[in-house]
Parts: structure tokens; sequence; C-alpha cells
């Protein structure tokens, strides 16, 4: 038998669950996890102003130290006191090194290309670019200044306040739809692989249902991943926008709950 029988079927018996035969709009409220996203939600836009505001710092005293490292410098000799690799996935070349102006000894420490330090051993001799009235800034004589690049705030908070903006949207159409929805009888169609996230951990495993419109017409929709979805062919209850279908979800929905009262029956279903 195929979906669109199977559908049908179903709608003869079919009944909303619960609370989904009061009128619409119905009450609802935010659930714990709801709530709890809620406050990440926030987090996120206010971390992306603390992140705009401090990486705009950074990368502006960096702007400005790179201009006067290259405008103001002085070269001066230096002696490389160690050579490594660090312990990142890249095992990024660095050196240490010392110099002396008007008797003060100074130390730093700098990445430098492979190239250059497979030829700088400790005891090396090598020339260090210095602000003259700020030894302290300093760097290798060939190299460029680095820091953060002016971008880098803007990205960062950008994809900060993205994350909870996507977080309220999400949440909202779920509140919308649990509140205004239409319940239809739905059927899983299909269950897919394992998702990973990006640290390799277990997302839960994607799936798509059709369900049936109150003209007759079927629909698709798809689910967020879930640890244990239901088996194909399994009956559910789809909520949709009565106005645009392809808004669907299926019910009960993880990050929102009706407020259970009195039952008004009204033929909003």
């Amino acid at each position: 038998m195929d979906s669109r029988s199977e559908l049908i079927r179903l709608q003869r018996s079919w009944s909303p669950p619960d609370g989904l035969d009061r009128s619409r709009p119905r009450s609802v409220e935010l659930t714990r996890s709801g709530k709890a996203l809620v406050v990440v939600a926030c987090l996120l836009l206010a971390g992306s102003l603390v992140a705009a505001a401090g990486l705009g710092y950074v990368s502006l005293r960096d702007t400005e130290e790179a201009r006067r490292l290259l405008d103001e410098g002085m070269i001066r000799d230096g002696v490389v006191t160690r050579h490594w690799r660090d312990r990142s996935n890249s095992h990024q070349p660095r050196i240490a090194y010392r110099f002396v102006v008007d008797g003060r000894t100074y130390e730093n420490s700098a990445r430098v290309s492979l190239s250059v330090w497979r030829n700088l051993h400790p005891g090396s001799p090598m020339y260090v670019r210095y602000v003259p009235r700020e030894p302290e800034l300093n760097i290798p004589a060939w190299g460029r200044p680095s820091g953060v690049p002016i971008w880098v705030p803007f990205l960062v908070a950008a994809q900060l306040a993205g994350g909870g903006l996507l977080i309220f949207a999400r949440l909202s159409l779920q509140r919308r739809i649990l509140s205004e929805g239409r319940a239809a009888p739905g059927l899983i169609t299909y269950v897919g692989k394992v998702q990973r996230g990006p640290h390799g951990n277990n997302l839960g495993q994607k799936f798509r249902y059709e369900f049936l419109l109150l003209s007759g017409s079927i629909r698709q929709g798809k689910g967020s991943p879930v640890k244990n979805p239901p088996a194909v062919g399994t009956p559910i209850c789809v909520l949709y926008n009565p106005d645009n279908s392809k808004k669907n979800i299926p019910y009960p929905v993880r990050w929102a709950r009706l407020v259970r009262g009195p039952l008004i029956k009204g033929p909003g279903l």
C-alpha cells in the first residue's frame, strides 16, 4: 500500500492528540529546554557584542603597533636563545631571542617559516626590528607584524549573533506552529544514517515524513536529527501552517508545549 492510501486510511479514524483539538490560537509555553535555549541565545547575542568590542580593540591595537614597527622601527643585532616546534597540530616552528638596547636586555619569541627555522639555532645571530621608545615592541627584522585582522571582529560577532538569532527563529517557529498550526496525520517515510557533529559526536538520525492536508493533498517534511526516530511506516502527528504547509513540524515539539487548561472546542482543526 502506498503512503497516500495509508494516509487516507488513517484519516478515517484519526483524531488529534489531546489539546490539539482546541480552538486556535492555542496557549503555549516554552519547555525547560526551550527556556535554556533562550538563555543560550541571549548569551550568544551578548557575546557577539563583547567579541566585537574586545577583538575590535585588539585589532586596532595590533594595527597601530604594526604601523609603529614599520614607520619608526630600528634594526638591532640579536641572538637566538631557543628554537622549537609548538604542540599544535601544525607543529609551528618558533624561536626565542634576545637583544640589548641602552644596556637593557629584551626577550621575545616569534613564529618563523620552516626554512628560516632550520638555519637558526641557539646562539645564531639575527637582526631584530624594534620601536626605539618602546623596545618591548619588536619582531625579527625579516618578519612582518602580525595581529588580529580588522575583519575578524566582524566575522566572530556575526557568527555569534547569527547563532543566537537562529535559535530565536527556531523557537518562534515551534511556538507559532504549536499555537496556530493545523494537526494532520502523517507517516514516517525515511530514516537516515547517524548524523555526526563537528567533533564526531552523535547528533542522531534524520528522518522524513509525509502528511495529509485538509484539502486531501500530500505534503512532505523532515525532522531534526533525533537519537531514536520512529521506524518507517510509523504514524505520527504533524502540525503545519495552514497558509504555508511548507512550514511544518512533527508533534510533540521539543521546545514548546501546550498550556493545560479548560478544553475549548473549536472549528480550527
